[in-house]
Parts: C-alpha cells; sequence; structure tokens
C-alpha cells in the first residue's frame, strides 16, 4: 500500500552466485553479475515492468497489486549453463526478522505475509533472508511472490 504502512524487503544486491547454501551472501555485487537498469515497459493497465542485467543474466521484474498487497512475478533469463560448482540465488527477503509459517510461506517483521507460490527450487530462510535458487540452465525460469499487509 502507499503512505505510511512502506517497509524495504531487501537490503542490497538481489542476485548472488554462491558456492553453497551455507555460503554468505556478498557485500558487493560480483563482477560477473553487476547490475545494470535497463528502463521499464508498462502494460496496458499502466503497471511497469522493471528490466535488469545482472551479467549476463536478464531478469524482469513485474509487481502487480491485488486485493491484499501485490503480487511479483521475476523472470530470469540464463542465456548459457553456469558453473557446475555455483549456484544462482534471489535473496526475497533481508534486513528484518524473517519467518517460516510452511513449505512456502513466510513472515516479514510480524508486518507482512510472504508466500513464493512458484519457483523451480524451495525456497529456504537462514539468518533472517528468504533466499530462493534459480537454476543456472539455459532459458526462462519464473519466481511469483504473493505480499500481503497484516
Amino acid at each position: 500500500p502507499s503512505g505510511d504502512r512502506l517497509m524495504t524487503v531487501n537490503r542490497g544486491i538481489p542476485f548472488a552466485m554462491l558456492e553453497s547454501q551455507t555460503t554468505a551472501w556478498p557485500k558487493a555485487s560480483d563482477e560477473n553479475l553487476k547490475p545494470l537498469f535497463k528502463g521499464y515497459n508498462l502494460n496496458n493497465q499502466q503497471q511497469p515492468a522493471f528490466n535488469y542485467h545482472f551479467g549476463p543474466v536478464k531478469v524482469q521484474d513485474s509487481p502487480k497489486p491485488n486485493a491484499e498487497g501485490f503480487t511479483r512475478t521475476i523472470k530470469i533469463e540464463v542465456p548459457s549453463p553456469g558453473s557446475a560448482n555455483d549456484q544462482l540465488y534471489f535473496r526475497a527477503l533481508s534486513g528484518g526478522r524473517v519467518q517460516s509459517g510452511g513449505e512456502r510461506s513466510f513472515t516479514f517483521n510480524d508486518e507482512l505475509l510472504v508466500n513464493v507460490s512458484a519457483s523451480e527450487h524451495p525456497p529456504f530462510t537462514r539468518e533472517n533472508e528468504l533466499l530462493i535458487p534459480v537454476p543456472l540452465t539455459p532459458g526462462t525460469h519464473t519466481v511469483t511472490i504473493n505480499y500481503i499487509w497484516k
């Protein structure tokens, strides 16, 4: 919603290559995944889709309002296979208290319900972060996240 119930759901870079689920999130972007804003498009309802490049990886982030909050659809286009030693992760939540409420449901600072309704690999929490693994196989991979204010 607009107004006084604003919150930052992720502090820092949203994508990183990690060797394992326990590897610390980097403080700065990897040289191979430097973020570059590529503009935005508007759909017929004048809702934006933001376009980014993280190195060779193309990302389109489309937030859309709904009755309870909003839904964010993130399309990640991987152009070529990644290294066998690395995994791409999307950090959906950080900078606050993240608690699991079920297989794909989470709360953030007891104010926001977050449901990862679509991803190829299950999301997981660690040290107040919500991470979603993204396959490094060529093609487009979609992550859908629903945000509902309590």
